[in-house]
């Protein structure tokens, strides 16, 4: 699981880096939001996930 938060943060980086550069030079394509929708997504999706496997082994624990 640490390496799909890797991978999320890794992509949370990117599509961040993206919107920066877009929104500074003024050039702003639908990709750059669908990039940027999708890292998002995957951010939530992931941190949901991880949250639920969490709350599993507290409960299997405790």
């Amino acid at each position: 699981m640490f390496i799909a938060f890797l991978i999320t943060a890794g992509l949370m980086f990117v599509s961040l880096f993206i919107f920066v550069v877009a929104t500074y030079s003024g050039f702003f394509l639908p990709l750059v939001d669908y990039i940027i929708v999708a890292g998002v997504i995957v951010f939530i999706v992931g941190y949901i996930l991880e949250e639920i496997k969490c709350f599993k082994e507290r409960r299997k624990g405790g």
